[in-house]
């Protein structure tokens, strides 16, 4: 009985966790949403990095946990939103020759017309998720309906045994 209280309880306890989300957007399709130097803006603000190579502009955005961008906890989005906060306390780009490795980043790539050419991130993952407050709540009532089953049958049982 009481292994089966155990098991019912972890059992509970993991499904609580594991709340039912639906992805909308990956990451990738958020990534590919941003199409010019204007979108980019948009949404990052101006880069903490930048560096010329080519007719190709790239610039660095830290999302270190230390970084403005990172602090400003702005979402990242499809098609992006306006970030105040990167306008304000962003108004320094620093161009070099080479970008300073960041364990968590966003990179991109412009023409000389501004249009984005290819982007990379490492470390972070702007996937667009949904919560399904309905599935969640069921999955967990599904799961206390099993528990008390057992406890039923259970019950029925030691009682059939005991005479």
């Amino acid at each position: 009985m009481k292994k089966l209280l155990t098991r019912s309880v972890i059992l509970i306890g993991l499904l609580s966790l594991c709340s039912c989300t639906k992805i909308v957007y990956t990451h990738k399709q958020v990534m590919q949403s941003y199409r010019t130097k204007e979108a980019v803006v948009k949404q990052f603000g101006l880069p903490d990095e930048k560096r010329e190579a080519n007719s190709v502009t790239e610039w660095l955005y830290n999302c270190d946990s230390a970084s403005t961008f990172a602090y400003s906890k702005k979402q990242v989005r499809i098609n992006g939103t306006y970030n105040p906060v990167s306008d304000s306390s962003n108004t320094n780009s620093v161009t070099v020759k080479q970008f300073t490795p960041y364990s968590k980043y966003v990179k991109f790539a412009f023409d000389q017309q501004g249009n984005v050419l290819d982007y990379d991130s490492k470390g972070v993952n702007f996937t667009e998720k949904k919560k399904n407050t309905v599935g969640t709540v069921l999955l967990l009532a599904g799961s206390m309906a099993v528990v008390v089953a057992e406890f039923y049958m259970i019950s029925i049982s030691a009682a059939f045994v005991n005479d």
